[in-house]
Protein backbone atom coordinates (compact mmCIF):
# COMPACT_ATOMS: atom_id res chain seq x y z
CA UNK A 1 0.00 0.00 0.00
CA UNK A 2 2.81 2.39 0.86
CA UNK A 3 4.49 1.68 -2.49
CA UNK A 4 1.27 2.49 -4.39
CA UNK A 5 0.84 5.67 -2.36
CA UNK A 6 4.44 6.69 -3.05
CA UNK A 7 3.98 5.99 -6.77
CA UNK A 8 0.77 8.03 -6.81
CA UNK A 9 2.46 10.99 -5.12
CA UNK A 10 5.35 10.77 -7.59
CA UNK A 11 3.02 10.98 -10.61
CA UNK A 12 0.95 13.74 -9.03
CA UNK A 13 4.13 15.80 -8.62
CA UNK A 14 5.11 15.12 -12.26
CA UNK A 15 1.65 16.26 -13.36
CA UNK A 16 1.95 19.37 -11.18
CA UNK A 17 5.25 20.33 -12.87
CA UNK A 18 3.66 19.76 -16.29
CA UNK A 19 0.76 22.06 -15.35
CA UNK A 20 3.16 24.70 -13.96
CA UNK A 21 4.93 24.74 -17.34
CA UNK A 22 1.67 26.14 -18.76
CA UNK A 23 1.76 29.13 -16.42
CA UNK A 24 -0.51 27.95 -13.62
CA UNK A 25 0.52 29.31 -10.22
CA UNK A 26 -2.20 28.44 -7.69
CA UNK A 27 -2.10 24.65 -7.60
CA UNK A 28 -3.68 22.34 -5.02
CA UNK A 29 -2.46 18.73 -4.96
CA UNK A 30 -4.27 15.95 -3.10
CA UNK A 31 -2.64 14.76 0.10
CA UNK A 32 -2.87 11.12 1.17
CA UNK A 33 -3.23 10.15 4.78
CA UNK A 34 -1.55 6.82 5.52
CA UNK A 35 -1.77 5.00 8.80
CA UNK A 36 -1.06 1.54 10.13
CA UNK A 37 -3.72 -0.36 12.09
CA UNK A 38 -3.80 -3.74 13.82
CA UNK A 39 -6.46 -6.11 12.40
CA UNK A 40 -6.86 -9.87 13.01
CA UNK A 41 -3.46 -10.23 14.62
CA UNK A 42 -1.47 -8.34 11.99
CA UNK A 43 -0.64 -4.79 10.98
CA UNK A 44 -2.11 -3.39 7.75
CA UNK A 45 -1.69 -0.04 5.99
CA UNK A 46 -4.68 2.17 5.24
CA UNK A 47 -4.35 4.97 2.71
CA UNK A 48 -7.08 7.58 2.32
CA UNK A 49 -7.01 10.35 -0.27
CA UNK A 50 -8.97 13.55 -0.16
CA UNK A 51 -9.99 14.19 -3.76
CA UNK A 52 -12.07 17.24 -4.57
CA UNK A 53 -14.76 16.51 -7.16
CA UNK A 54 -12.97 13.27 -8.03
CA UNK A 55 -9.72 15.04 -8.95
CA UNK A 56 -6.19 14.98 -7.57
CA UNK A 57 -5.07 18.43 -8.75
CA UNK A 58 -6.84 21.76 -9.08
CA UNK A 59 -4.97 24.59 -10.80
CA UNK A 60 -5.93 28.19 -11.47
CA UNK A 61 -4.65 31.06 -13.50
CA UNK A 62 -6.22 34.38 -14.41
CA UNK A 63 -8.83 33.13 -16.89
CA UNK A 64 -8.95 29.37 -16.40
CA UNK A 65 -9.62 26.65 -13.83
CA UNK A 66 -8.32 23.12 -14.46
CA UNK A 67 -9.23 19.90 -12.63
CA UNK A 68 -6.88 16.93 -13.15
CA UNK A 69 -7.24 13.26 -12.21
CA UNK A 70 -3.83 11.52 -12.24
CA UNK A 71 -3.69 7.78 -12.78
CA UNK A 72 -1.16 5.04 -13.43
CA UNK A 73 -3.94 2.46 -13.71
CA UNK A 74 -4.98 1.33 -17.20
CA UNK A 75 -8.63 1.01 -16.08
CA UNK A 76 -9.98 4.52 -16.65
CA UNK A 77 -13.58 3.43 -16.11
CA UNK A 78 -13.13 3.80 -12.33
CA UNK A 79 -11.95 7.37 -12.87
CA UNK A 80 -14.86 8.05 -15.21
CA UNK A 81 -17.39 6.74 -12.68
CA UNK A 82 -15.91 8.99 -9.99
CA UNK A 83 -16.12 12.11 -12.19
CA UNK A 84 -19.65 11.23 -13.32
CA UNK A 85 -20.86 11.63 -9.71
CA UNK A 86 -20.50 15.41 -10.07
CA UNK A 87 -22.37 17.90 -12.24
CA UNK A 88 -19.59 19.69 -14.10
CA UNK A 89 -20.58 22.31 -16.66
CA UNK A 90 -18.80 22.36 -20.02
CA UNK A 91 -17.10 25.73 -20.37
CA UNK A 92 -14.06 27.44 -21.93
CA UNK A 93 -12.92 28.58 -18.49
CA UNK A 94 -13.16 25.19 -16.74
CA UNK A 95 -11.38 22.09 -18.10
CA UNK A 96 -11.17 18.57 -16.66
CA UNK A 97 -8.36 16.21 -17.68
CA UNK A 98 -7.15 12.69 -17.00
CA UNK A 99 -3.36 12.42 -16.91
CA UNK A 100 -2.66 8.73 -17.41
CA UNK A 101 0.94 7.58 -17.02
CA UNK A 102 1.70 4.34 -18.87
CA UNK A 103 4.74 2.26 -19.81
CA UNK A 104 7.72 3.93 -18.20
CA UNK A 105 6.37 7.45 -17.81
CA UNK A 106 4.57 7.82 -21.15
CA UNK A 107 1.92 10.46 -20.49
CA UNK A 108 -1.53 10.19 -22.11
CA UNK A 109 -3.84 13.17 -21.63
CA UNK A 110 -7.59 12.87 -22.14
CA UNK A 111 -10.18 15.59 -21.69
CA UNK A 112 -13.36 14.80 -19.75
CA UNK A 113 -16.53 15.81 -21.58
CA UNK A 114 -19.13 16.62 -18.89
CA UNK A 115 -22.12 16.75 -21.25
CA UNK A 116 -21.33 13.33 -22.71
CA UNK A 117 -19.93 11.80 -19.49
CA UNK A 118 -16.93 10.36 -21.39
CA UNK A 119 -13.20 10.93 -21.87
CA UNK A 120 -11.92 12.13 -25.23
CA UNK A 121 -9.41 10.25 -27.35
CA UNK A 122 -5.81 10.99 -26.28
CA UNK A 123 -4.82 14.60 -26.95
CA UNK A 124 -1.69 15.69 -28.82
CA UNK A 125 0.64 17.22 -26.19
CA UNK A 126 2.33 19.49 -28.78
CA UNK A 127 -0.95 21.30 -29.56
CA UNK A 128 -2.45 21.10 -26.08
CA UNK A 129 -4.16 24.22 -24.77
CA UNK A 130 -4.29 23.66 -21.04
Amino acid sequence: MVVRTRKGKYYQQKAKKFIESYGYKDIWVQKNFVRKIFVDGRWIWISKGNDIYGCDIIAMKKDRLVFVQVSYDSNILKRLEELNKYDFVESKEVKIYLFQYRDRNRLIIREYKPNEKIFSEPLDKQNLIL
